[in-house]
């Protein structure tokens, strides 16, 4: 069986993290930053960037503050809610550069297989 849907970016990205979120438990506002952080991702992705360029610029300062702005969220509440996705094990950080887990990025595709054990 095989189930499809047409969306815009928008809608993609929010339907991409619905899916991950039964196992992410995030909170709306969690779900909103990561929103913003994978749209910018996806974004550079076009333009024809890959990693490990795409990570200093999505989490860049400039790119924080313009969340922080249209999010109406403070710079502590910003580097708290920065340090939970951290601690979700959403955002990963290397040598001092962040980026996005790359099982989190969105696909245009994605295949999902149930193994099922109907004597439990």
């Amino acid at each position: 069986m095989e189930l499809s849907a047409k969306v815009n970016k928008r809608d993609f990205i929010i339907h991409y993290i619905n899916i991950w979120n039964g196992t992410l438990k995030l909170t709306d506002k969690e779900k909103d930053i990561l929103y913003e952080l994978l749209y910018r991702y996806i974004n550079l992705m076009q333009q024809g960037l890959f990693e490990p360029y795409i990570g200093p610029l999505v989490f860049s300062k400039q790119s924080l503050s313009d969340i922080k702005k249209k999010l109406g969220i403070s710079s502590q509440g910003m580097n708290n809610y920065k340090n939970q996705l951290i601690d979700k094990r959403i955002i990963k950080e290397e040598a001092g550069t962040y980026y996005i887990e790359p099982r989190l990025i969105p696909q245009e595709e994605i295949t999902f297989k149930f193994i099922v054990n109907y004597g439990e």
